[in-house]
């Protein structure tokens, strides 16, 4: 029976279509690192030692050899950057144990490929014709589904899981919009073409604007930039006048305010300027803070100049600024309009409550009021914007008893809030686990609420208590 095969971690998984086992360039760039698992009945000694060999491409690469037991960790070779060259390659080993049996591994088959793609004569973009001569219109993208396509010239070698990277800038070698698309099996042999949708059109502005590309293999492999086609894009709207939104109870300028959350704790309120360019018909919502980030809110598209934001979309923006503006939708236009922003600064909260304990009296915590095998238990009343999509974080710091450093107890670890409520448990730390802190020592009770799924920590205030026996 054959041994597992060799294992290479940086191996890339396999996709549809492409290569097997394929090594990324930023793996066969340094030493490739080879590990090995562990085989059965190893008792290797003086007398009697044991034997890894481990064969590339049918050559023995190397030998290790142990007279004492196999630790994990010297389960691994490097294989110099200088053997990594181009191709497909073989890795084998076998085990010689300490009663001469010898073993043979599965063949690990896996392949180095550094060849970037190459495009044909200087690669440019196939645009429509129409648009190179005359431009790109809005007119022009109303009639073709607001959607620009350009076809990618044939290529050598294209494979699944290549990559073709465009760009669309003011300069034949920027890249203020860039993307990806990735080729699949059912791409290769197809004419393949990259979309430029409107909304991206319209963000990159009038004027002259180049488009090229560049391929990159799926080990990493990335070619030259094509040569960039020029376009002559005139597909702007015609532009409103959308100022900032205010938010109410907040204070500072149109486009800056602070807003102290004690004035939002039944939520914001959005308003829109009475001198924002908003036609009959016309509809608005607001956006609260970056579209996907934590705590971010859209409002219903409404009629209206006033948007309720929830007091549950606050608490996550503490001490941050945060974009607010809204987009105005018109019956014949879209992408819709979108105003400018403003940026709001919500203020940080004080006056959290202080973790409790039932077994602290005093400011003293006394192990004689646990019994053995017993527990003390925390609680924590209620604070302000509290919510179930938060999270606690609760230790224990103090003085060890065993070597006098540092000794920290976890309690809660990124804890969910469970409820909204008066109080709510806080986790236990056990009687065994108190007893390694050194006796007359003060404890530290520390607590650390996330109100941004864990992306940010606010410390509430420590219960200090004095251990005692």
């Amino acid at each position: 029976m054959l041994l597992a095969p060799p294992l290479i971690a940086e191996l890339l998984p396999d996709v549809p279509g492409g290569e097997p086992n394929l090594l990324p360039s930023s793996a066969w760039l340094v030493p490739l690192r080879v590990d090995f698992p562990m085989w059965q009945n190893s008792e290797p000694s003086l007398d009697y030692p044991e034997y890894l060999r481990v064969y590339w491409n049918d050559e023995l690469l190397d030998e290790k050899v142990w007279t004492g037991p196999v630790q994990p960790v010297d389960l691994f070779i490097m294989i110099a950057q200088q053997r990594l060259g181009e191709g497909r390659h073989r890795l084998r080993y076998s085990v010689e144990t300490a009663n001469q049996m010898l073993t043979e591994s599965e063949t690990l088959a896996f392949v180095i490929d550094k060849t970037a793609p190459i495009f044909e004569d200087e690669g440019a973009l196939i645009f429509p014709q129409e648009i190179v001569s005359d431009g790109l219109t809005a007119a022009w993208l109303n009639t073709h589904d607001d959607t620009v396509l350009a076809e990618v010239p044939a290529y050598f070698s294209p494979s699944p899981g290549d990559l073709v990277i465009w760009y669309w800038s003011s300069t034949p070698t920027g890249s203020e919009h860039t993307g990806t698309l990735p080729l699949e099996a059912s791409d290769i042999g197809s004419t393949i073409s990259i979309a430029f949708d409107k909304q991206m059109v319209l963000e990159s502005g009038d004027g002259m604007r180049y488009v090229s590309y560049r391929l990159k293999d799926r080990s990493g492999n990335a070619g030259p930039r094509a040569l960039a086609v020029s376009l002559l894009v005139c597909a702007q709207p015609v532009p409103r006048v959308l100022p900032p939104p205010r938010v109410q109870k907040a204070t500072g300028r149109p486009s800056a305010s602070t807003l102290d959350p004690v004035d939002a704790y039944r939520g914001a309120v959005v308003s829109i300027p009475e001198n924002a360019v908003i036609a009959p018909g016309d509809t608005v919502r607001v956006q609260w803070a970056e579209p996907g980030s934590v705590g971010s809110f859209l409002t219903e598209v409404a009629d209206s100049r006033l948007f309720n934001v929830p007091s549950t979309q606050i608490a996550q923006h503490f001490g941050k600024a945060i974009p607010v503006y809204y987009e105005v939708f018109e019956n014949s236009a879209d992408p819709p309009y979108r105003s400018d922003r403003h940026t709001l600064t919500i203020l940080g909260m004080t006056g959290f409550p202080v973790v409790q304990c039932d077994k602290v009296s005093g400011a003293i915590l006394s192990l004689q009021d646990i019994p053995e095998g017993g527990y003390a238990q925390f609680t924590l009343d209620s604070w302000s914007f509290m919510g179930t999509d938060q999270f606690i974080t609760i230790d224990v710091r103090g003085v060890s008893g065993a070597d006098k450093e540092l000794l920290i107890v976890n309690v809660l670890d990124e804890y969910p809030v469970p409820r909204v409520a008066d109080r709510i448990d806080a986790g236990v730390i056990s009687k065994t686990d108190l007893k390694a802190f050194n006796l007359g020592t003060q404890l530290d009770v520390r607590v650390r609420v996330s109100f941004d799924q864990t992306l940010s920590w606010q410390s509430f205030p420590s219960l200090r208590p004095t251990l005692y026996p």
